[in-house]
């Protein structure tokens, strides 16, 4: 049943959406986008938060500025047509790289790549910031 009001949820998103999809472990956050990148493995991306804090570390190592991180990774990230990134709750108190996912997650909403952000905590509780940083988000709460 979990799993296919998510399914019914990620189905109605339009480009440029920014979903906030807060739910507990186990409830199928993850294998509902994982059955939908098998169907349509050119559009989705799942990513980890660990990945893309990762891959943002490892940008500002090699260039040694954040003036051009965020159009880089959009042009890299826009090439999907979904972007989905998981358990972001996990960088609580890590404000700074937060901000650069949030920024992330805005540009590519303009540039009409759909974002889905994961959660397993209630964030409005734990991060309000975070949910501050993002344009146009809508949160949906399941479980």
């Amino acid at each position: 049943m979990e799993q296919r009001n998510i399914q019914e949820l990620l189905d109605r998103l339009t480009p440029g959406d920014v979903l906030i999809l807060d739910a507990p472990s186990g409830f199928g956050k993850t294998l509902s986008l994982q059955k939908q990148k098998r169907e349509r493995p050119d559009e989705i991306l799942v990513l980890s938060y660990e990945t893309l804090a990762r891959e943002i570390s490892g940008y500002l190592k090699k260039h040694r500025s954040a003036k051009h991180l965020t159009e880089d990774f959009a042009s890299l990230l826009c090439r999907c047509k979904v972007l989905a990134i998981e358990d972001v709750d996990f960088l609580a108190g890590k404000t700074s790289t937060l901000a650069e996912i949030c920024l992330l997650v805005n540009c590519i909403s303009r540039r009409k790549t759909t974002a889905v952000v994961m959660t397993g905590i209630d964030i409005y509780d734990k991060m309000p910031y975070f949910v501050d940083y993002l344009e146009r988000a809508s949160y949906v709460k399941l479980g």
